[in-house]
């Protein structure tokens, strides 16, 4: 705690599991005290942002899992906070990667609370085993990140099209 030569206070502290996050209205009262007068802030007139830690959770795939290229891929992930809370509304970021390319997975929907889904369409992406980060970021929260090595893999199983058998040479 300190002042720093003006009218201005500042006090630090941990409010742990106790109070939401956010922009929080808060008022001070000093009565009794030799140092400083009597005094009221109005309601509102003193914010105090209290901020949180998103952890994010990839869910699935995980284990490299095969899918065959042109399959649609459903990216899972959950979402709570340094309280254990669910963290709902929130945004989500996929990046898929394989070597050197990398996409970004769009369109997030957050179908049930805290679990957060994208549909990752493998049509014309390279074969191979792929690695996915998830992060996840809110308003008055820090980002979290979470990543899988090998969540999964893109194959393509040869198809033989278009057969013929000739057999009146025989």
């Amino acid at each position: 705690e300190f002042q720093n030569g003006t009218t201005n206070y500042y006090r630090e502290f941990a409010p742990g599991c106790n109070f939401d996050v956010g922009s929080q209205n808060w008022y001070v009262e000093v009565n009794g005290s030799s140092a400083y007068s009597d005094n009221l802030t109005s309601i509102g007139t003193l914010k105090v942002q209290i901020y949180g830690d998103v952890n994010a959770t990839y869910n699935s795939p995980t284990g490299a899992q095969a899918f065959e290229r042109g399959a649609t891929i459903n990216l899972v992930s959950s979402l709570t906070d340094d309280c254990s809370n669910n963290v709902t509304a929130a945004n989500v970021l996929y990046n898929v990667t394989t070597g050197a390319t990398s996409y970004t997975c769009g369109s997030v929907t957050n179908a049930t609370g805290h679990i957060y889904t994208c549909s990752f369409d493998t049509t014309g992406k390279e074969v191979g085993f792929y690695n996915v980060s998830t992060v996840g970021f809110k308003a008055f929260f820090n980002n979290g990140t979470d990543f899988e090595q090998d969540g999964f893999e893109i194959k393509s199983t040869p198809a033989l099209t278009n057969s013929t058998i000739n057999i009146s040479n025989d």
